[in-house]
């Protein structure tokens, strides 16, 4: 009678333990330095986070110019700031000037006062269309009504640059500064302060896009390294 031979399959267990299915020693490496790596790289984020500039901080102080420079309009506009000793930009704004009742003596003595600190910050402001200061002009300025009146500023920089929305930000500081009588409120805005306020709001979506994207990345390593996981892994 012939012996029996009875042979058994090694389980995976067996392969890892022995020398074919032993782990590489790359990865063996790897699992023993595991936690001083991940403290590595969290000192590293500490340190790029203090040192190093935020991208959204980047963006802020290095954006470029919305307006194509050779384009016709542009060309024009430019033209016509030049020949009128005026501007060389394509930012405008508008500060509006709107009361609950016909603008006033003081309306008027609040807006003298906005006009004289625009005019004297000239590393923002270029040129102030001041019609409604005039007589002659004020009527084209002012609505039917007398309850509001608009002047339009040159600003320093292009739509979209950081300088022009440095200038945005500068109008609306001396606009904030001074006082305005009772009953009347001022307002910036215009094709400018409409670009700026975009690119604030597109840093804010930067920021919460970054902030999802960390919470899953946290969620996911909760999810893979739970202890099952890392059982199964020590094997």
């Amino acid at each position: 009678m012939s012996e029996i031979q009875t042979t058994t399959e090694s389980s995976p267990a067996d392969q890892t333990r022995s020398g074919s299915g032993k782990r590489p020693s790359f990865a063996r490496v790897i699992h023993r330095l595991a936690v001083p790596i991940v403290l590595v790289w969290i000192g590293l984020v500490v340190v790029l986070s203090i040192f190093v500039p935020s991208l959204e901080q980047v963006g802020k102080d290095h954006t470029v110019s919305l307006s194509p420079n050779d384009a016709e309009s542009m060309v024009a506009m430019k033209r016509v700031g030049k020949v009128f000793h005026e501007f060389n930009t394509d930012s405008s704004v508008m500060i509006v000037l709107e009361g609950d009742k016909p603008l006033d003596d003081a309306a008027h003595h609040y807006y003298d006062e906005l006009i004289r600190r625009l005019s004297a910050d000239t590393k923002h402001v270029q040129h102030i269309q001041d019609f409604w200061g005039d007589p002659l002009t004020a009527a084209g300025s002012q609505s039917p009504d007398g309850k509001a009146a608009y002047v339009q500023l040159n600003l320093a920089g292009n739509q979209g640059e950081s300088l022009a929305n440095e200038s945005v930000e500068a109008v609306r500081k001396i606009v904030d500064s001074v006082p305005a009588p009772p009953g009347v409120k001022a307002y910036v805005t215009g094709a400018a302060a409409l670009t700026a306020d975009q690119s604030t709001s597109g840093d804010k979506g930067v920021k919460k896009v970054t902030m999802i994207t960390f919470l899953v990345i946290i969620v996911m390593l909760l999810k893979y390294t739970d202890p099952l996981s890392r059982c199964c892994w020590s094997w």
